[in-house]
């Protein structure tokens, strides 16, 4: 192995004069191969995969009790914590479907905060927006303690993400790995799915699946199924959006900035 897996976040690096520029798009999504990059990619990387998943479910907890407890407090609170672990997110699975994982990685948008947190807040709030109708109806019935008016929301709220949400879903890994604005990344990832959303809702049914398996077991098989079903949106955001020409482009930021600090890929991840 060629260096730590844990090793602290880089030096402070410029974020991109322009995007990143992108090669080896498909146009297409095929499942077939999403599961064939997926499932060796979280393998190789289980270790920091695991990690990262572990700290996902703990706050997910966390934030469930707190949001029982204090109401309108937790969702402020996830403003704050939500946008950059996204950020962190997308970057450890980019690098595990490339072989090369790190769970300092996750901590990565603390890298140049001024440029990242601010891009992720934004994004993270127009995706709430995006998500708004359904919701809406969600807290007016909670607040009327109407539970029929709660199923409605809720179903409008999964027809809401089936129609328009799922073709959303790449926009993070636009502001991550090309350096594209929030509204550029949602714009690109609206434009690339126009013509996969089928394939897109049977990898959402198929990540749901797979996620139900890993119940049975508890943590240790949610810990495994739920960085598999986030990777398999990986591949199919590669599939659809290519990758770094060049192969060296780290957050969105120019690669003769990077003086040579990432750690190169490898097929064993080393």
């Amino acid at each position: 192995m060629d260096h730590n897996l844990y090793e602290p976040p880089g030096a402070e690096r410029p974020p991109a004069a322009e995007p990143v520029r992108m090669v080896g798009a498909t146009g297409g999504l095929s499942i077939d191969r999403a599961l064939r990059e997926a499932w060796p990619a979280t393998k190789r990387n289980l270790a920091v995969l695991a990690g990262a998943a572990l700290i996902y479910v703990l706050a997910s907890v966390a934030l469930a009790l707190a949001e029982a407890k204090y109401g309108f407090v937790a969702q402020l609170a996830l403003l704050v914590v939500a946008p950059p672990f996204a950020w962190g997110v997308a970057r450890v699975s980019l690098d595990a479907l490339d072989g090369r994982a790190r769970f300092a990685s996750l901590f990565s948008a603390f890298e140049r905060p001024e440029y990242v947190l601010p891009r992720m807040f934004v994004l993270f709030v127009l995706q709430k927006l995006v998500a708004l109708p359904g919701a809406v109806v969600v807290y007016y019935g909670r607040a009327t303690d109407a539970p029929m008016i709660v199923v409605a929301g809720m179903f409008v709220s999964l027809l809401w993400t089936v129609v328009v949400g799922v073709r959303l879903r790449f926009s993070t890994y636009g502001v991550v790995e090309r350096g594209l604005s929030p509204l550029e990344a949602i714009a690109q990832s609206w434009r690339t799915t126009g013509t996969v959303w089928g394939p897109i809702v049977a990898l959402e049914l198929l990540a749901l699946v797979i996620g139900l398996l890993g119940l049975p077991i508890l943590l240790v098989g949610v810990i495994v199924s739920l960085p598999f079903s986030h990777l398999l949106f990986t591949s199919a955001y590669r599939q659809l959006h290519g990758r770094p020409a060049d192969d060296a482009s780290v957050d969105g930021l120019r690669p003769e900035v990077l003086g040579g600090s990432r750690p190169p890929a490898n097929s064993e991840g080393t």
